[in-house]
């Protein structure tokens, strides 16, 4: 079933084993808090500090990428989480949330890419179970100024196995992997702490 963005009128496709009608989704037509969901499936926005190669850039980027997330916590959403088609149970949850706000809210999916990311198309559900369980992606909720952390990562070990089932880190050296888990331990640890507080 295919859908447009009500803010950006980007096009973007509902299927495998999300939701296959409008029947099973909220009316995303109507509903402009809904405007982050047109990254689901075809677009890619796992914004994590890989040195991953490019033609662009065949040595990897080295800068450290925005937080976009993080940013966002200085707007006024009125529901702000992430996401991904790892755990599609969490997913449309947050979806069915954000559909009953009035207001502005944002979702930031992670949905691996095969071809961009460079692994066979049959593991992007289990490469997304992986960077979960791993920590190198967040599953977390914002509402009424509180942060709830949704699924806590089970081994920060697991990076390097992450990393290495996309053919896009082969030049990843050993040096840069270590960077690349503290990072990731440094991001959840910053989350743990804003979710002890108010955001305003």
């Amino acid at each position: 079933t295919s859908y447009n963005c009500v803010l950006c009128r980007r096009g973007f496709r509902v299927c495998g084993r999300g939701w296959s009608s409008k029947k099973d989704m909220p009316d995303v037509e109507s509903q402009a808090c809904l405007f982050a969901i047109c990254t689901y499936f075809r677009y890619c926005t796992a914004r994590i500090t890989t040195p991953s190669t490019t033609k662009t850039t065949p040595t990897g980027k080295k800068e450290v990428s925005k937080n976009i997330d993080f940013m966002l916590l200085h707007t006024p959403l009125a529901y702000q989480a992430t996401a991904s088609v790892g755990d599609i149970k969490d997913f449309k949850r947050k979806v069915a949330k954000a559909a009953t706000k009035d207001g502005p809210c944002f979702i930031h999916v992670m949905s691996p890419c095969p071809s961009g990311w460079k692994f066979p198309t049959d593991q992007t559900i289990q490469i997304a179970k992986k960077a979960i369980k791993s920590g190198m992606w967040l599953l977390w909720e914002r509402e009424g100024g509180k942060i709830t952390i949704n699924r806590k990562p089970t081994d920060f070990d697991a990076i390097p196995e992450y990393l290495h089932s996309q053919h896009r880190f082969d030049r990843l050296t050993d040096e840069l992997t270590e960077r690349i888990i503290n990072d990731a331990k440094a991001r959840y640890d910053t989350l743990l702490k804003l979710s002890e507080i108010d955001i305003v």
